[in-house]
């Protein structure tokens, strides 16, 4: 197992209230979840203050929600949210997600000097869920 540099924790919603109750406890901004409901909306940064001096950034992203039937070309939308601060990156799945496996096994089999590193394996892995799931629907 890799010796990291990188403080994961990985916390799960079971609904929209569950998930302001998390981002309410950590003090985040209550604006994070808006427009979660609206995934063309949904996907965004952002840059907040947290603490005294720390700085925080946000990447609120949907991933696609695998399906067992390969010619399925239902498109469903897994919304996480993605804070990274100086000595934790944090990422918030709901309960029934396959991300939280995702990100486990990347963070498992690769070493990351960076939260930076981590998010950008996890970002290229939804782009190959899309990229799979587009090859699926052109089928």
């Amino acid at each position: 197992m890799p010796n990291h540099h990188v403080q994961l924790k990985i916390e799960t919603f079971t609904s929209v209230d569950s998930l302001n109750n998390l981002i309410q406890k950590h003090q985040w901004p209550a604006t994070i979840t808006a427009g979660l409901q609206t995934p063309e909306v949904f996907p965004r940064t952002m840059r907040f203050k947290h603490g005294e001096d720390e700085i925080a950034y946000l990447i609120a992203v949907c991933n696609l929600a695998p399906t067992d039937n390969i010619l399925d070309s239902q498109v469903l939308l897994d919304p996480l949210i993605i804070v990274s601060e100086p000595e934790q990156l944090t990422f918030l799945v709901h309960e029934e997600s396959a991300s939280a496996t995702e990100i486990q096994q990347l963070y498992e089999t690769t070493l990351f000097n960076s939260n930076e590193g981590l998010i950008a394996c996890f970002l290229l892995k939804i782009y190959s869920n899309y990229r799979v799931k587009l090859a699926h629907i052109k089928e």
